[in-house]
């Protein structure tokens, strides 16, 4: 998971260039028409040296492509997003160095109910295999048990189980292992990935949608409190367009 605590992140929203994608989609609350993000630029917060960039590309309101780079790097990673029934199930995942042709490094297969609801993860790489499996329990909490196994190897080498806390616009409020916690809370206005089709939570969790801090598909995240000392409080300020999109962010 690539995730940076940053100074500030500007974001640059475009048109969709098709009206007529489906807006089935039980992760994001009612996307379609609208902005769609075109790139997101981030500025580290410990060095203004560097700035992270994310670009997008589109089919429709489908998500084609997202291109990670940043400025002290030749480094480019690329996400390829395949689609079924406009829902993500495929991430091919590929990264190129020192401007060499790139080499897939990933590929992230989902699973899904009758509801719609993600149900399971599975990603193969070049250092081994992560599983997960989401379970949707009767106090709506949903419970995420995570598997990691290197390759060539027959040992499960981690196993980690969270439990997820949702609000009732779908953002993530609360993820707690038993031990300690985090806690998020959100502003009213529109996430710049609100309009996209098709994507589900763990695609935003797991660094392969964007650099920056953005933990929502539908809102902005204004604040994340840890429990306990195992990570760095922040809250967020947001600079937003007369669509009520944010343009800037400042940690």
């Amino acid at each position: 998971m690539k995730k940076l605590l940053l100074l500030f992140a500007i974001l640059i929203l475009g048109c969709s260039g098709d009206d007529s994608s489906s807006t089935n989609n039980s992760d994001n609350n009612n996307p379609g028409d609208g902005p769609l993000v075109l790139s997101i630029l981030s500025t580290d917060s410990e060095d203004s040296n560097y700035v992270y960039t994310d670009t997008y590309t589109y089919d429709g309101n489908r998500l084609e492509s997202v291109t990670q780079s940043d400025s002290q790097s030749s480094t480019v990673y690329a996400y390829y997003f395949v689609y079924t029934n406009d829902k993500v199930v495929r991430i091919d995942g590929y990264t190129s160095y020192n401007s060499g042709d790139p080499t897939q490094t990933e590929e992230i297969n989902y699973s899904y109910d009758s509801q719609g609801r993600l149900t399971s993860m599975v990603e193969t790489s070049s250092w081994g295999t992560e599983t997960a499996t989401f379970n949707y329990n009767s106090n709506g909490t949903v419970t995420y048990i995570q598997t990691f196994q290197e390759n060539n190897s027959s040992i499960v080498d981690e196993t980690n189980s969270l439990t997820l806390r949702f609000d009732n616009n779908d953002n993530l409020i609360n993820v707690s292992n038993g031990v300690y916690s985090q806690v998020f809370e959100y502003d009213n206005f529109n996430s710049p990935f609100k309009n996209i089709v098709g994507l589900n939570f763990h695609i935003l969790l797991s660094g392969e949608l964007t650099y920056s801090d953005i933990f929502s598909l539908n809102n902005n995240c204004i604040s994340n409190v840890y429990s306990n000392s195992l990570g760095d409080n922040f809250s967020n300020n947001y600079d937003y367009n007369q669509d009520s999109y944010p343009r800037q962010i400042i940690v």
